[in-house]
């Protein structure tokens, strides 16, 4: 605990904490753009035969992640992705049905959330 700040004076504790909640909030949208996009390639690419995105494909990656329709709507046309967990999972998957592009985990799961800006690589 800082010894400088008077803690007890919750009004100056209670104002910075409106100020940070007024500052600009982004949904996971606009942090993730593009991650819906770059899914549906990724499953394109892959080995996996899924069907066409407008035509099942929402049903079909719902019961091989055994996850429910809504949470899929939301990764392959939202930008929402996976939490973190579930991601690797996803992204481990995948990988293993596409060509070898890479087998950098970490890496897929970098470009999936925040696009290629972020490596050193495009896919």
């Amino acid at each position: 605990m800082n010894k400088d700040i008077d803690y007890s004076n919750t009004s100056v504790i209670n104002e910075k904490s409106r100020v940070f909640g007024t500052s600009t909030e982004l949904a996971l949208s606009e942090i993730y753009s593009g991650f819906s996009e770059r899914l549906n390639w990724l499953i394109d690419a892959s080995d996996l035969k899924a069907p066409p995105l407008y035509n099942g494909r929402i049903s079909w990656l719902a019961k091989i992640t055994e996850t429910s329709k809504s949470a899929v709507l939301a990764w392959l046309k939202k930008n929402k992705p996976p939490k973190s967990v579930f991601l690797r999972k996803l992204v481990t998957f995948l990988v293993a049905h596409l060509p070898p592009i890479t087998k950098n985990i970490p890496t897929v799961e970098a470009w999936l959330k925040y696009g290629p800006e972020v490596i050193d690589v495009n896919l």
